[in-house]
């Protein structure tokens, strides 16, 4: 739809050249985005969820399950907790499965949901949105973003402190205090809460370079934060640009009803016994002029009261700039009818948190924050129109289908999903309380520690899986005669605690087939009960070799 303008009203979409990005202005130049808020009910709903989500970002983690973090991700020691259950890089199947099961479950909420996850409980939306937008608004201003795409104060502070260089600077300082904080949340997922404590209750000199660790980290919040905000959802992070292949036809979505909105105009809002309806919108800076009307901000002139000679001549000219479905000059009683819902207010763009038109359509940059929605059925009810003319559906739906969330791909999703988490569950029930590795030494590959023996040195690795101390066995069976020397004593272990110990695995030469043979080495606890065990090769001479010297325990020939 083109662009016109009737007695200062602005009909159609604006006039000025599409953008490539909506954080781009035409030279190139980084857009600003200040969205204006809307504290509609998805508002209140996402405020709720997200201050809940603080508290457990900050509190998970110091919950200890069962003595061991609810989570930790400590890369160094090569260490993950999750829920209490501890894996090391030898659980390479279960450590598989845990992140195939958190892919897929991204894949299935995508896919029936959108990007629930990016407007609801994304760290980078929670703590924008309701932790460092609010503040900025405090001390700047609420501001939000005018017809060319500028800010404009909308009412929060005149003059004096807010919005003057000092609020500005407390602003940066309050904004570096939370970034402190969070940069120590953020680091106790990968250091454990208890290094943490020590890194903060002692002196910076005694460890430099984890304080450097916490600064570096501090900054890339507040850099984060304060400075990159949007662009990391748009640029930073590869989720928006996997919807194309994640989102089907019946996927939750928060779309516009073009069938219903189009074609657009501002002459919707010329209701009788009232204003524009669309006031607030923040378009334009005239005032509303006529009896009954307060004086509202609206669409960039004085509007008239409905009824009178001047709204006659206005409906007039609408309906003959905008015509009918058939392309007919339309007469002033026809103008509203020949529109659509949508007044072209632009607060669905204004409050955008990614600077978007979600009349445009399904796009890579929307979050589904839900705040167009808000904004949207503000003005419906100003209008007298009904809600939802931006809402949760889908594609489907908006056409005219069937709205149903089930689908191939879903059911796909979910039946891979199942399998996933049912064979993690089956492999972590079969664990057990310990684990062991066999590995071969350097060295001769046998050696003769007896009349009638072939030994093999070998490096026993032992890790107590259990979250208590244990004392466990080592022992080699399977072979008739085999034996496991040097590593046959019992080993206490504390929780989580890995020991190499050496030792060497001895069998009869006649248990040897081509000079090939293999032992179980078996780990067993207290009880004597069979915890994990290994199969282990055991090599040596082969029956033409049998003159020849073999290797042997330090004896020179």
């Amino acid at each position: 739809m083109t662009n016109a303008t009737v007695q200062g009203v602005t009909i159609g979409a604006s006039g000025s050249p599409p953008r490539v990005l909506a954080t781009m202005n035409q030279d190139g130049s980084r857009r600003w985005i200040d969205p204006r808020p809307s504290y509609g009910r998805y508002w209140r709903r996402r405020r709720v969820v997200a201050y809940s989500l603080i508290a457990l970002f900050t509190a998970l983690p110091w919950v200890r399950i069962s003595g061991e973090p609810a989570l930790l991700l400590d890369w160094g020691a090569r260490r993950f907790t999750v829920l209490g259950r501890t894996f090391l890089p030898t659980d390479t199947l279960l450590l598989a499965l845990l992140f195939l099961i958190v892919f897929v479950t991204v894949f299935l909420v995508t896919a029936v949901f959108g990007r629930a996850w990016c407007g609801w409980g994304c760290p980078q939306t929670v703590y924008m949105e309701f932790v460092f937008r609010p503040i900025e608004r405090l001390l700047s201003g609420r501001r939000g973003r005018g017809a060319g795409g500028g800010a404009v104060g909308v009412g929060v502070g005149g003059g004096g402190f807010v919005g003057s260089s000092a609020a500005r600077a407390l602003k940066l300082v309050i904004f570096a205090g939370i970034s402190f904080v969070l940069a120590n949340t953020f680091l106790a997922y990968f250091v454990g809460t208890d290094r943490l404590v020590e890194w903060v209750v002692r002196s910076p000199a005694s460890h430099p370079w984890e304080f450097a660790l916490v600064l570096a980290v501090t900054g890339a919040m507040l850099f984060d934060f304060g400075y990159f905000r949007e662009q990391t959802c748009m640029v930073a992070c590869p989720y928006g640009r996997f919807q194309s292949v994640l989102l089907d036809q019946s996927s939750m979505i928060v779309a516009y009803d073009e069938a219903r909105g189009e074609p657009r105009g501002r002459g919707r809002g010329l209701r009788r016994g009232g204003g524009c309806g669309a006031s607030g919108c923040g378009v334009g800076s005239g005032q509303c002029a006529g009896s009954g009307h307060g004086a509202e901000p609206v669409h960039g002139a004085a509007c008239a009261v409905v009824g009178s000679p001047a709204a006659e001549q206005l409906g007039g000219r609408l309906g003959a700039l905008l015509g009918d479905a058939n392309g007919r000059g339309a007469s002033a009683g026809d103008a509203p009818a020949a529109l659509g819902d949508c007044v072209d207010c632009t607060m669905c763009v204004q409050v955008c948190p990614t600077g978007i038109d979600i009349r445009n359509g399904l796009q890579m940059e929307c979050v589904h924050c839900t705040q167009c929605i808000d904004a949207c059925d503000a003005v419906m009810a100003r209008v007298g129109r009904p809600p939802g003319l931006i809402r949760y559906s889908s594609q489907r739906a908006l056409r005219g289908g069937p709205a149903t969330l089930v689908s191939a791909r879903v059911l796909a999703y979910g039946v891979v999903l199942a399998a996933l988490v049912a064979g993690f569950l089956l492999a972590l029930s079969t664990r057990g309380g310990a684990d062991l590795m066999v590995l071969r030494t350097r060295g001769a590959p046998f050696v003769i520690p007896g009349p009638g023996l072939v030994g093999n040195t070998v490096q026993v690795r032992l890790t107590n899986r259990s979250g208590e101390r244990a004392r466990f066995t080592l022992r080699a069976s399977g072979t008739p005669g085999a034996a496991l020397r040097g590593a046959e004593e019992p080993v206490t272990l504390e929780p989580g605690e890995r020991r190499t110990l050496s030792g060497m695995i001895v069998v009869p030469d006649g248990a040897l087939e081509a000079g090939r043979s293999s032992v179980t080495v078996e780990v067993l606890d207290q009880a004597g009960r069979v915890l994990r065990s290994r199969r282990a090769a055991v090599v040596g001479p082969v029956a033409s070799a049998a003159q020849t010297p073999p290797a042997s325990t330090g004896a020179k020939p």
